[in-house]
């Protein structure tokens, strides 16, 4: 896949190639396999435990779990979406918001993720939420540049799936309580209850 990449990059962008060239990839040529691995998820037991786990050593361990029951309750968003919520999404008892992945993997058909704000974010927010911040988890400043942006994403990333590793251990878990099994889990849940797959692919904000 990367191969091919370059070579296409080479070939429509820089416009040169090699004199006698014939391209490797397409139809009746070269087709690059799609593999999909099996996610491995939380049961519902497992995540019922984690959603009621209270036993915390420290108050960083209940924000990291507070931030992924988040992760969860907003359509399994991904972290860096949280990351860049603001409290003016919050408005007529929804939660709007564009996933950040498909504003640079998608140029069009851009679809916003409603969320309603019900009980359990308002709970949830009023916990891990920064009111002095325009931003909900007030861990952004108002102008940021990209890499800014990326480099706290992983480090707070990091740092949660660090503090998450002690329910893991503690609840016993299957898989380990990270961030992105947040998004995996809240998909497969609805899967298991009978949710039609279109209707999860909207909800996830899948094209």
């Amino acid at each position: 896949r990367d191969l091919r990449a370059v070579v296409n990059y080479y070939i429509k962008d820089i416009e040169i190639q090699p004199v006698g060239f014939k391209y490797p990839f397409g139809r009746r040529k070269y087709v690059v396999s799609t593999f999909y691995p099996p996610k491995i998820v939380l049961s519902e037991s497992e995540l019922i435990s984690v959603l009621k786990f209270n036993d915390f050593i420290t108050p960083a361990q209940e924000y990291a779990r507070d931030v992924w029951v988040a992760l969860y309750l907003l359509n399994g968003s991904n972290f860096s979406d949280l990351l860049r919520l603001k409290w003016t999404d919050i408005t007529g008892g929804v939660i709007t918001f564009t996933r950040k992945k498909t504003e640079t993997t998608r140029k069009s058909n851009i679809k916003p993720i409603v969320v309603d704000y019900d009980t359990r974010l308002r709970s949830i927010f009023k916990k891990i939420g920064d009111k002095d911040s325009v931003y909900l988890l007030g861990k952004m400043s108002e102008l940021y540049s990209e890499t800014t942006f990326e480099n706290k994403c992983t480090k707070l990333k990091k740092l949660y799936n660090k503090e998450n590793k002690y329910i893991t251990e503690k609840l016993n878990l299957s898989v380990p309580l990270t961030l992105q099994t947040a998004r995996d889990t809240f998909a497969t849940m609805l899967f298991f209850k009978g949710v039609p797959v279109r209707t999860i692919s909207e909800l996830l904000g899948h094209s």
